[in-house]
């Protein structure tokens, strides 16, 4: 076999394996479309019966407004109200076995997975695969399965040993009513869980369905808060009627003194913090938590001790979340980068002392001088004589001191004897 013969087998083998390339992403592409026209068609489903049984309910009113005006009333709305409780029982009966039979398939498919049917009227809202990235990189870290129900949110890691119908393990579970959704603009199809401590990022195969998940997230807290605000209301229904005897023998005698209204930036105190660190604007957090603490010291004599100690405790909450992000922009690694130097951790030191996190700020601010000082050296060569590399070593060490005890004197901690001290020490 001459070179020629050999060129144009290598050239066919070639060309056999970009259309083999091409089959194999139609394919993948062709079955992609497939999956989630079957999701749509499953939700489809869902709403079709949803709208059967509101017609059901529609007829079955229709045939009472029909009896009642009949001459037979009687007769007529006996007959009516038994097939209105046929009907009703046996379309409740369907929603309800459908509802159970789906939590039971989840229960199978995600392996240790919590018992999702102990919690009456919690219902599947949304689920699909999503791409997990790095909250501070923005790289890929893991292919996920997300579920969303009436009032928790599970997410589930990918079983890629097991053949078969696709399977998940349980990684973890967050109640929604801890649970904030921000939506991001820098990264494509990409948006944001905070359970604080905790930042998740995930992003969606496409913008259509990272639209469905906003939305369907929307909902679920919307009908939580509803159904919040419902037994609240309840429950302070009953308070006020027990109540009501003592309280009148009490303000019989006594001029009444209303409670001031909240304003609406303290209620929504803390979602806006939760915005705000998933933000990065640590300036507008520390201010708004200055804020809020004048608040407290101002009128926290004048609102009832529960909703003082509630605010109180989320602003607790909220101020550990700052300091930890705070802490990890200090912290020191190897993969991180020392360009920015001294100057890039003026932010946090300055935000970390306005928490009253002085001793914190300066036990990681002289590591990073530290890692800063052994960076500079290591970039001294060795070349020629000795003497001349002792004296390029001297003065990058003496250079770099003088800058790092000049930027923590009168930068970082200024009029601050015990951190001044901690530095000699260090």
């Amino acid at each position: 076999m001459g070179p020629e013969e050999l060129l144009q087998q290598k050239t066919n083998v070639q060309s056999l394996g970009e259309q083999i390339n091409t089959m194999l992403k139609k394919n993948v592409f062709y079955n992609y479309i497939q999956f989630i026209d079957t999701a749509k068609e499953i939700a489809n489903l869902e709403g079709e019966m949803y709208q059967l049984s509101h017609l059901l309910t529609e007829q079955a009113s229709l045939l009472n407004s029909l009896a009642s005006s009949s001459i037979v009333s009687e007769q007529i709305s006996n007959s009516g109200k038994e097939m209105n409780g046929v009907q009703n029982a046996e379309v409740d009966n369907v929603v309800e076995e459908k509802r159970v039979q789906k939590l039971l398939n989840i229960m199978e498919r995600v392996e240790n997975c919590n018992n999702l049917v102990d919690v009456p009227d919690r219902k599947c809202l949304h689920e699909g695969d999503l791409l997990e990235l790095d909250p501070i990189e923005n790289t890929p870290v893991q292919r996920i399965h997300c579920y969303l129900f009436t009032d928790i949110c599970i997410v589930t890691s990918w079983l890629s040993s097991r053949r078969g119908p696709a399977r998940y393990r349980f990684q973890s579970m967050y109640d929604l009513c801890n649970l904030a959704v921000v939506n991001i603009k820098d990264i494509k199809n990409s948006f944001k869980l905070l359970a604080f401590p905790e930042t998740r990022v995930f992003q969606a195969p496409n913008t259509g369905l990272k639209n469905d998940w906003l939305s369907k997230f929307e909902v679920a807290k919307k009908s939580q808060i509803s159904v919040e605000n419902k037994m609240k209301t309840t429950v302070d229904h009953k308070m006020i009627q027990r109540t009501d005897s003592i309280q009148l023998v009490h303000n019989s005698f006594e001029p009444e003194t209303p409670e001031p209204e909240l304003p609406d930036w303290i209620i929504d105190l803390a979602d806006d913090l939760d915005v705000l660190i998933a933000q990065r604007h640590f300036e507008d957090a520390n201010s708004l938590i200055s804020k809020a603490r004048q608040y407290l010291e101002e009128y926290g004599d004048k609102i009832s001790t529960s909703i003082e100690q509630e605010i109180k405790t989320k602003l607790e909450n909220r101020i550990q979340a700052l300091t930890l992000v705070l802490t990890k922009e200090l912290q020191v690694s190897p993969d991180k980068s020392h360009k920015g130097g001294l100057r890039a951790a003026r932010r946090a030191v300055r935000i970390l002392n306005q928490l009253d996190k002085s001793s914190q700020a300066c036990d990681l601010f002289l590591k990073v001088c530290s890692n800063l000082l052994k960076s500079q050296l290591q970039y001294v060569k060795r070349d020629g004589a000795m003497s001349s590399f002792v004296k390029k070593y001297s003065m990058v060490f003496f250079g770099t001191t003088i800058e790092i005890t000049h930027e923590f004197l009168y930068k970082a901690f200024p009029n601050s004897s015990a951190c001044a001290s901690g530095t000699i020490t260090n």
